[in-house]
């Protein structure tokens, strides 16, 4: 029923956890055909520990030279078979009734054809005070959609970043064999020095878009985002931020009427200011969004759009 698709670049730190919590679901043998694990140019030692692993509980270990997460996808999705294929990072845990969830879900709702779940943020430090207040505010842009357990919305039907989160998307595998005939995606993700993104949304956009399918959400399918003490730090989510401004920039320029959009935009940032204390994270994310925002605008003169190559090193 279930591809899997753990894609890693120097996955030492997590590699191991992610795939145990994967192998110790519930019902593995009946609902997990393959466990696909796609090195990513790793250059320490992640390959000799996910080999550990290898010819065993159905996994498949591949290496991908090319960086970036979305070629990452790439080679992972050329061999997967199962009906359904469930895109993980090498830093989540999945509780053990996870894929159980979800193979319910797909039952009770039949006419989805891409999902996702629950993530909720692991800390594996012990936070001082302005980690935690960091975590508060800021936990959506590290890829959580609740911060905690105890804030997730059972009841609600869409997730709530308002569309598809890669952490656990799971897609009908044959939308992403199209999507590889029709060339891939233009946004290939993160890699080694660089946090950008987009990729996610534009797998999503298809199914959704071009092939006019349903997307859906089950937050009973709960896994956990294992953050370093890095993550949480002013200068990492800086860049993080520039990089989703980047993403969602591209994100708008690939819908109908991106113009308008665009114009919209414009007149949001032109004519309103920062609503956050002057030189809080919260201020520099705020006015750093605004100027990649202008500065992408200026490149694409207004109304064209040049989404080929969205490279974040040649911007601001």
């Amino acid at each position: 029923m279930f591809s899997i698709i753990i894609c890693t670049y120097n996955g030492t730190r997590t590699i191991e956890k992610t795939i145990d919590h994967i192998l110790a679901q519930e019902d593995y043998d009946n609902y997990i055909e393959q466990l696909i694990v796609v090195n990513n140019a790793s250059d320490d030692e992640t390959a000799a520990l996910v080999k550990k692993y290898e010819q065993q509980n159905k996994l498949i270990y591949r290496y991908e030279e090319k960086p970036g997460l979305g070629n990452a996808r790439r080679n992972g999705v050329d061999i997967a078979r199962a009906d359904w294929t469930v895109f993980v990072d090498d830093d989540n845990e999945l509780d053990k009734n996870w894929i159980k969830t979800a193979a319910n879900y797909i039952k009770e709702h039949p006419n989805i054809s891409i999902f996702c779940g629950s993530v909720i943020p692991k800390l594996e430090f012990e936070p001082n005070d302005s980690e935690r207040k960091c975590l508060c505010h800021h936990y959506s842009m590290l890829a959580c959609t609740d911060l905690c357990r105890k804030d997730i919305d059972y009841s609600k039907k869409v997730s709530p970043f308002g569309g598809i989160i890669g952490a656990g998307m799971t897609v009908k595998t044959q939308y992403l064999k199209e999507l590889i005939e029709n060339g891939w995606i233009r946004q290939m993700g993160r890699t080694k020095n660089d946090t950008a993104a987009g990729d996610d949304g534009e797998i999503s956009r298809f199914v959704t878009e071009k092939k006019r399918q349903k997307a859906g959400y089950c937050p009973q399918m709960i896994m956990e985002h294992n953050l370093p003490k890095e993550r949480l730090q002013a200068n990492y989510l800086l860049k993080l931020g520039k990089s989703l401004s980047i993403g969602s920039y591209y994100g708008q320029s690939l819908k109908r009427w991106y113009v308008l959009r665009r114009i919209k935009q414009v007149m949001k940032y032109a004519f309103s200011k920062s609503p956050y204390p002057l030189n809080s994270l919260e201020d520099k994310l705020w006015k750093q969004t605004r100027t990649v925002y202008f500065e992408m605008l200026r490149k694409d003169c207004l109304f064209f759009k040049n989404i080929n190559k969205p490279q974040q090193k040649n911007v601001m």
